[in-house]
């Protein structure tokens, strides 16, 4: 409906950025084709109408992709979207965290540890600033990383580097994310005990190792 309105009342960049915001809701829900599909047909409105917001694009298509599996399209996106962050001042810093924690979580995927904690601890740092963690769902997700993390790290390690990352200035921790996301097709895919995997596989993808 909200789509219908926009777009009888001559809004098409509006439509395009409903659009965007609404692929991540069915990406949420694992439905991946129909948020594909919707960002395939709000992405060129955008770099037509609104060039600024493409960077929100990339940060989309690198989420679904991520929860989708595919990590090396996710690192392609990441990193296209973090180029936006390169140069302060930086005017989404709700943004910039989410990118991290994604990019942490490519870290954590590839066996990338000691970055992927370095990079989430300045994710943590960001949020705890700017007051976002209750409204997005940060903690649940930063303990997940954490527990990924800490196992083959140990746990002094992963804290050591954790408070490394709060430290660290922004614009260092963009440019360390920016080439884990370069260096992610070249590295070899994290181990993990078999029943670690399933159990952080969705129906979905259990279905599919069946």
């Amino acid at each position: 409906m909200a789509i219908e309105t926009s777009a009888e009342s001559g809004s098409i960049i509006g439509v395009a950025m409903f659009k965007a915001q609404f692929a991540d809701r069915l990406v949420e829900r694992e439905r991946y084709d129909e948020a594909a599909q919707l960002l395939d047909e709000a992405q060129p409105v955008i770099e037509r109408e609104r060039p600024g917001a493409v960077p929100m694009i990339h940060g989309s298509r690198a989420l679904l992709n991520l929860k989708a599996g595919r990590v090396e399209d996710a690192a392609r996106h990441m990193r296209q979207s973090l180029d936006y962050y390169r140069t302060p001042p930086i005017r989404r810093p709700d943004l910039l965290a989410e990118l991290l924690l994604y990019t942490s979580d490519l870290a954590s995927r590839r066996g990338v540890g000691n970055e992927g904690a370095i990079i989430l601890g300045a994710a943590a740092k960001l949020v705890e600033e700017i007051g976002m963690k209750s409204s997005k769902g940060f903690n649940q997700e930063e303990a997940r990383l954490r527990a990924v993390l800490e196992a083959p790290l140990g746990a002094d390690r992963y804290a050591e580097q954790f408070h490394r990352g709060q430290a660290t200035p922004i614009s260092d921790v963009v440019a360390l994310a920016i080439d884990v996301c370069d260096r992610i097709p070249s590295e070899v895919p994290a181990a993990e005990p078999a029943q670690a995997i399933e159990d952080d596989l969705t129906p979905r993808e259990r279905d599919v190792l069946k």
